[in-house]
């Protein structure tokens, strides 16, 4: 999916009441990840973050990276 916005990836589902969500999508360069799509290199990373409720010295945040790639094909460059 070329520079897909974050909005193009679902938010976590099936979480229960009071726990909390948040997404976040970066851009591979061809040498660093850039928050902003210039030049779309086919690589992605999206981060998803799951907050459980609690308290301020209880609350924990879980997050997930995952790398989405363009796969090559026979017809189109890489």
């Amino acid at each position: 999916m070329p520079c897909a916005p974050v909005s193009a990836f679902p938010d976590p589902a099936g979480l229960p009441n009071g726990f909390t969500t948040g997404k976040s999508v970066q851009y591979w360069t061809g040498s660093a990840w850039s928050g902003t799509c210039t030049t779309d290199a086919g690589v992605q990373r999206v981060t998803l973050r799951v907050t459980a409720p609690g308290t301020a010295w209880s609350t924990v945040t879980q997050s997930l990276d995952i790398v989405v790639r363009r796969p090559c094909a026979s017809t189109s460059a890489c």
